[in-house]
């Protein structure tokens, strides 16, 4: 209890939060549509780009090339909602960082309210994007699940040898296993497949630790080439941040990164298994974020995020509701590459 006949000062507010590396993920998502219908299709055009002109002679007649061939792709949106209430009741108490004895009026203090929901309601949706981004990246398929959604997965057909689980005498860290050789074969096998080369990998702290341990590593990886870009994402090394740069080797960036959600008051998810190694190539990963239609009589667009505000006479509360149909679709699935390496 506060005593009235003292003197006190209010430092300020501790928000006690775990450090993040904001829409990490999402630094990879470089497109965006927005699509205001039930599904968003691609045509995928099916490009020879590295043939050859064939060998004839003068007097022979040119042999007809066939027509690029296309396949459209269809995907239907997930959706996503956040609701809160303010009871009435709360407007008439302190305000975390508010001087003792109360300056806001009650208005004041609900507008502060909804200010703070509205910041985390996006905050909360912007995550799930986040998630939705590394899960295409990392396994080629989107799982949508909740309790009040049914399981539905989106399969974005990257080739099955792009998710890999080293077997027990082929880990990292198993006798005459170098890891160097295995990340060489996984970017021979990325470029093959994308056209692209491999530009970033990312570890988790179990294969981290077994990586550098590597023969030749030391040799390999300068500190001081391109020790702050990620994507689109500036991050200074030592920052404390969960994604940590661990160096370049010229062509590859290596990058160590650990984090979690929590998806509600009981489960938190890791985002990425400390087992598992991500190969990308960001150049031909070519993800899009994509936004369907909000399905409010309010709006009736395609947005990102919508956010409405009303209400409720009895019992008197004011409600805020943000909603979103989100997919995120990878131009070229084959552009990562997944492998667990450790046990």
């Amino acid at each position: 209890m506060i005593d009235i006949y003292s003197t006190h000062t209010l430092a300020g507010v501790i928000h006690n939060t775990k450090p993040s590396v904001p829409g990490f993920w999402l630094n990879f998502a470089t497109r965006q549509f927005n699509f205001a219908t039930e599904e968003i299709h691609f045509d995928e055009v099916r490009v020879d780009n590295r043939r050859v002109a064939p060998y004839v002679m003068p007097t022979v007649a040119g042999k007809p090339q066939r027509d690029r061939g296309y396949e459209t792709l269809k995907y239907k949106p997930a959706y996503v909602k956040i609701h809160h209430t303010i009871d009435p009741s709360r407007t008439l108490a302190r305000t975390p960082g508010e001087a003792y004895g109360g300056a806001l009026s009650p208005m004041q203090r609900q507008q502060a309210l909804l200010a703070a929901y509205m910041r985390d309601q996006r905050d909360a949706i912007e995550r799930r994007w986040n998630l939705m981004v590394a899960e295409v990246m990392l396994n080629g398929v989107l799982t949508v699940e909740d309790e009040a959604y049914p399981r539905q997965v989106i399969d974005f057909g990257r080739a099955a040898n792009h998710s890999i689980t080293l077997a027990a005498g082929s880990r990292w860290g198993d006798s005459g296993i170098d890891p160097l050789d295995n990340l060489e074969d996984w970017g021979i096998r990325v470029q093959d497949a994308c056209n692209y080369p491999v530009d970033v990998v990312i570890m988790g702290t179990a294969a981290w630790g077994k990586f550098r341990k590597a023969q030749g590593l030391k040799d390999l990886l300068d500190i001081r080439r391109g020790a702050e870009k990620v994507g689109g994402l500036d991050i200074a090394p030592g920052s404390g941040a969960p994604l940590q740069y661990k160096g370049s080797d010229g062509n590859r960036q290596f990058w160590v990164y650990r984090e979690t959600y929590e998806l509600n008051e009981t489960t938190t998810v890791e985002i990425m298994d400390p087992r598992d190694v991500l190969m990308v190539a960001t150049g031909g990963l070519d993800m899009a974020r994509c936004f369907g239609a909000i399905l409010d009589v309010d709006v009736l667009r395609a947005d990102p995020i919508f956010t409405k505000s009303w209400v409720t006479e009895e019992p008197s509360r004011r409600n805020l509701l943000s909603q979103s149909a989100p997919l995120m679709v990878p131009g070229r699935p084959n552009a990562t590459l997944r492998a667990r390496v450790t046990a």
